[in-house]
């Protein structure tokens, strides 16, 4: 905490400084002052997810739902979209397979299968 301090002191503007000392406060049940944080994170990037995500939290539990509602769907709307690779692996041709290892959720296809027994002419004595 100490040197995060100093940093922020060198660096105020330090979204990624600020949003340690923001996550560090909220772990320790310091929610006010990892309100002031967090909201400090939003001044300097507005768009910024991980603020979003623990000031809607944040204000739930502070009894403020219209702006947890807010924050929340903030981060709804802004976070990342995890299908996006398997939207992506019907575009492609022989990418395809390259894409197909962006997708969370993915089946190879090009496995070896193993050849199935068969009789022909009867058993090997």
């Amino acid at each position: 905490m100490e040197l995060q301090k100093r940093v922020l002191n060198a660096f105020p503007r330090s979204r990624q400084a600020r949003q340690e000392q923001a996550y560090d406060y909220f772990l320790q049940g310091q929610i006010s002052a990892a309100r002031q944080e967090f909201e400090a994170v939003q001044d300097i990037n507005p768009d910024d997810l991980t603020a979003h995500y623990y000031l809607s939290i944040i204000y739930a539990r502070l009894g403020m739902p219209e702006q947890s509602r807010k924050e929340g769907a903030a981060y709804a709307q802004y976070r990342e979209d995890l299908t996006v690779g398997s939207v992506a692996q019907g575009f492609g041709g022989p990418i395809r397979l390259w894409l197909n290892e962006l997708s969370p959720y993915h089946v190879h296809e090009n496995v070896i299968k193993p050849p199935k027994a068969i009789n022909v002419g009867g058993y090997l004595p």
